[in-house]
Parts: C-alpha cells; sequence; structure tokens
C-alpha cells in the first residue's frame, strides 16, 4: 500500500511512477470520493506553466515611450490564447490567470506574469499545444521588446487508460455492496496523476460516491460530507470492493490477472508526457 503525496499540487504519483515505484508492480488500485459511482475513468492529459515577462520601468505619464510594458506582453498572449483556441482540438482548455501585473498605475509595469493550466485529450496532442503555446509566449515577447522566461510549475500528467478489466470487476463488487454505477461517457473531466501510473502498469481510478450532487468536489460541503456519516460509509464501500479486487489478482484460480495483462500489452501506449519537471526559459 502507497501513500501517494501531493496529488492536487505537483503530482506526486507522477514523480513516484518516474523513479520506479511500480516497477515489477502486478496493477494499481485506488479510489476517488465523488458524488457519483464510475468505474471507467477518463482524464485529460495536462501541464501547468509560468510565464514571465521582464520589461523596463519608466514614468507612464511623463515618459511612457521609455519604457517596456511587461503587462502589455502578458495581455498579449491571452489575446493571442483565444485566436490559438479556435485552431486546437475542442476539448482542450488553456486557463490562465495574471499573478503579477505591476505595481502602480503611474508606473510602467517591468514585470508580469500569469500561470496556465494546458489540457488535452492526450499526451501527444498536449505536446503540440504546449509549442503552440510557447510560441505565442515568445512572439508576444517580441512584439513589445520585452524578455520572456517560460518554467513548469507542476509535473505533467498522462491522460487516464482504465484497465477495464479490472473496472469490470470492480463494478461487479459495488454491485455485490449495493451500489449502481454511471456507466456513460464522462461530459466534462480534469486531470489525475494516477494517469502517469496507468501508462505503466493495468490500473483502475473509480468514483465511489460519498456525497450527494449537491455537494460540489473540492468545496467546504463535500468536506463535510467525507469527515460524516456517508463519508465513512463510501470509504467502506470503496475499501471492502478494492480489497476482493486485489484478492481476485492474487488468486492463481481468476484469470482476472491475465486478462488485465493482456489488456495493458494491447492498449499501453507508453508515457507520452512524463518528463521530469525542469525550468526552462523560452
Amino acid at each position: 500500500m502507497y501513500g501517494t503525496p501531493a496529488e492536487e499540487t505537483i503530482g506526486g504519483k507522477v514523480v513516484m511512477a518516474r523513479r520506479g515505484a511500480f516497477r515489477g508492480v502486478d496493477a494499481a488500485l485506488m479510489f476517488h470520493p465523488a458524488t457519483e459511482n464510475r468505474v471507467y475513468m477518463t482524464s485529460l492529459a495536462c501541464h501547468s506553466l509560468e510565464v514571465v515577462y521582464r520589461g523596463r520601468a519608466a514614468h507612464a505619464v511623463a515618459s511612457p515611450e521609455k519604457g517596456i510594458n511587461a503587462l502589455h506582453a502578458l495581455l498579449a498572449l491571452f489575446a493571442d490564447m483565444e485566436r490559438l483556441k479556435r485552431r486546437l482540438p475542442k476539448e482542450v482548455r488553456m486557463p490562465g490567470i495574471v499573478s503579477e501585473g505591476g505595481r502602480r498605475a503611474n508606473i510602467v509595469p517591468d514585470r508580469a506574469a500569469g500561470r496556465f493550466t494546458l489540457r488535452a485529450r492526450d499526451g501527444k496532442v498536449l505536446g503540440r499545444v504546449e509549442r503552440a503555446f510557447r510560441e505565442a509566449a515568445r512572439r508576444a515577447a517580441r512584439d513589445v521588446g520585452a524578455r520572456v522566461r517560460i518554467r513548469a510549475i507542476d509535473e505533467p500528467y498522462d491522460e487516464m487508460i482504465t484497465n477495464r478489466a479490472l473496472a469490470d470487476a470492480f463494478k461487479e463488487e459495488l454491485r455485490a455492496l449495493g451500489r449502481r454505477t454511471v456507466d456513460t461517457p464522462r461530459k466534462s473531466m480534469g486531470s489525475l496523476d494516477m494517469g502517469n501510473v496507468s501508462h505503466r502498469v493495468p490500473a483502475i481510478h473509480p468514483f465511489v460516491a460519498i456525497a450527494p450532487r449537491s455537494a460540489p468536489l473540492h468545496s467546504r460541503a463535500f468536506a463535510r460530507q467525507a469527515g460524516g456519516r456517508r463519508g465513512r460509509e463510501g470509504l467502506l464501500v470503496a475499501t471492502q470492493a478494492l480489497a476482493t479486487v486485489a484478492l481476485r489478482l492474487l488468486d492463481p484460480r481468476d484469470d482476472l490477472l491475465s486478462r488485465a495483462r493482456r489488456e495493458f500489452r494491447r492498449g499501453r501506449p507508453g508515457p507520452a508526457v512524463g518528463r521530469r519537471l525542469r525550468s526552462r526559459s523560452a
């Protein structure tokens, strides 16, 4: 049993997978508390970047022509991203914020920074998105005359590949425990560091309901449910189902492990964006 820290920050499982924590492991099983029971999990590949522009300060009223406005470069990047989205697959997401945009209105900003999360359906498309984004960031710097630095601020996540043999087994156990599952395709999704694990070993990342749909994930209402009766009930159901699937994998009379392995070998694409977190200038 592995503890997996930093799931919602840099992506602890990405580091663990890269360093060989799952080498020689037959399968990786976990569950995520949620507002529905869902076993066939999908997710987007993801990478987060910070863009910092450096310009030259000047008096914004008396001599603005002597300055280089770093904020103008950052705003130009945001505008260019809107045009860029129209040329990319519709599921691509590139949300961003201005984390630094100057100190006073009468000073030309000599530094501006933004943080962006790039997401796509798989690592191959994400690589294409990131190349286009980096070029847009450099183009904005050139147009204004600023310098730019782009650095990664988390580990890149691969898309989740759910092993259906394992997911089917988990679904059977949930049904035996009185839980019905939602099996329709996900209409909206985020990103999971379990995705990087699923590119290395057969893996599942099912949702098990511990709260009503009225309690959004990552909210105070959901946290209250997690610490209450429904949270404890969901935890018991999930751990029982996980334990039973694990026992089936260990049972030589059950062919679950061989089926999971065959499926994994047929569909294994390999890590697509599992690069080491590093700072890189544009």
